[in-house]
């Protein structure tokens, strides 16, 4: 969508994103696995890395649309100085590496009927529930 001018359709995607896959169905089914399993636990560790690479790519995402908002919170991750995620990176604006299309989504695509298959047996329980 930034490729082609089409703001509209960006601000779509990471509104989706941001609301039915991180906030309704990943940090859902997180946070039982940040509560419960041991501080320095593989499974809690690999939870917090995804929270990490959310937190450094989402800022760089806003930023053509919302740039005020991106700088404010890339300055305000909580990071120790020195980290490899520190604030002293500097703004947002600043990127070490280039905007390419594998930057800043370089995992593995992942296999959408297993997925959608999930979304739905999820859904269907929580209607049971209510």
């Amino acid at each position: 969508a930034y490729d082609q001018y089409q703001f509209q359709r960006a601000v779509n995607a990471l509104s989706a994103f941001a609301t039915n896959e991180l906030s309704a169905l990943y940090l859902d089914v997180a946070k039982d696995r940040l509560y419960v399993s041991p501080q320095h636990s593989a499974r809690r560790r690999s939870c917090q890395s995804v929270l990490i690479a959310c937190l450094n790519t989402l800022p760089r995402l806003l930023a053509p649309l919302l740039p005020h908002l991106a700088e404010e919170l890339w300055q305000a991750l909580p990071y120790k100085a020195g980290d490899a995620f520190s604030s002293e990176r500097g703004s947002v604006f600043d990127l070490a590496e280039p905007w390419t299309r594998g930057s800043l989504a370089p995992f593995q695509a992942h296999d959408e009927a297993k997925w959608d298959a999930r979304r739905q047996l999820r859904d269907d329980a929580n209607r049971a529930l209510e």
